[in-house]
């Protein structure tokens, strides 16, 4: 299971250094995908048996591949997931950043037009997936966060006490909902 494979490190995990927004998230969402090919080409693997788990900027990723990519029985996503031109310009960490260089909201939209698993009404995996959010998070990535678990037809939403590390800091109860997920 999931549980197993985080308690035993057999995880499979790609970076996402160096990847630049507004292609960042495309070109992130091709390495889940290239890596999910890699798992099942491992004989190790039981190919049926994946979750993609993404924490923050990897919940964007995640959850764009696993809209799209039926391969993935399961997905965890942390602190991120959708709604993805609010959330990069809301945040404190890439806002600012964003308003250095001079992109625009709308020219972030236009890049990522069609990625947000939100755009996707009706046409999500109909496969479980657990939504994570702090108690002490922003309340607009709170609200994006209950707007996806509205979105999948088999989501979950956990609301963990903390901020944006609330999943490593509560890591039992993360773990103890996760097996009952």
């Amino acid at each position: 299971s999931v549980v197993d494979a985080l308690r035993n490190g057999r995880v499979a995990a790609f970076c996402g250094a160096g990847i630049s927004a507004p292609s960042g998230i495309p070109l992130a969402g091709a390495l889940v995908e290239a890596t999910l090919e890699v798992l099942e080409a491992t004989p190790e693997v039981d190919g049926s048996r994946t979750a993609v788990l993404g924490v923050s900027l990897g919940a964007l990723v995640g959850s764009a591949a696993f809209a799209r990519d039926p391969r993935p029985r399961a997905a965890v996503f942390c602190l991120g997931g959708a709604d993805f031109t609010d959330l990069v310009y809301r945040s404190e960490m890439t806002g600012p950043f964003l308003a250095k260089l001079g992109v625009s909201r709308e020219e972030l939209a236009a890049a990522w037009n069609g990625l947000d698993p939100l755009e996707l009404a009706g046409r999500v995996p109909r496969r479980p997936v657990l939504l994570v959010k702090g108690t002490e998070s922003a309340p607009w990535l709170r609200a994006i966060i209950d707007a996806l678990g509205r979105h999948y037809p088999r989501g979950t939403v956990l609301d963990l006490e903390g901020s944006h590390a609330c999943h490593a800091e509560r890591i039992d109860e993360f773990m103890a909902q996760l097996e009952k997920h």
